[in-house]
């Protein structure tokens, strides 16, 4: 395991042929990294969330199925939501890692290599207040809803 964990490492970010069955990815030449699904189920996973056959196989589409999807706006979120709990927009998904000041901060990936990604937004505005690699992103709406997890 130890193995696999340094080589997975080493060769992160660099360019890897996808070899993903029925993805329409399949044969191009791109960054070797999770995409946000990717990191999510590897998430929940590693923290002890199973769904029998469907592990792994969790996309940013469904999570809306496993807890409680409200607007991030929505009166009284801030105190519904936990760390652990998802953040979600149509096509990608993020794990809220902490809540302080009545923003969220969560953690996600893209598919595109550019790694981890840190984003705060309001609850009350539901703008980006800070965004660790995309400081432009500030004062854009980013995600809209989040997912009050049913663990």
């Amino acid at each position: 395991m130890l193995f696999f964990l340094l080589q997975f490492f080493h060769e992160w970010g660099s360019e890897k042929q996808v070899t993903a069955a029925g993805s329409s990815t399949t044969g191009k030449y791109l960054p070797y990294s999770l995409d946000c699904s990717g990191y999510v189920s590897w998430s929940l996973f590693n923290g002890g969330v199973k769904n029998g056959a469907q592990d792994c196989k969790l996309t940013s589409e469904n999570y809306a199925d496993y807890g409680e999807k409200m607007s991030i706006t929505s009166a009284d979120v801030y105190n519904k939501v936990e760390p652990g709990d998802l953040a979600y927009m149509s096509g990608h998904i993020g794990v809220i890692i902490s809540k302080k000041d009545n923003n969220l901060v969560i953690a996600h990936c893209s598919g595109s290599g550019e790694g981890m990604n840190i984003t705060k937004i309001s609850t009350e505005t539901g703008k980006v207040v800070e965004d660790s690699s995309k400081p432009d992103r500030v004062g854009e709406n980013y995600f809209t809803d989040v997912i009050a997890m049913d663990y």
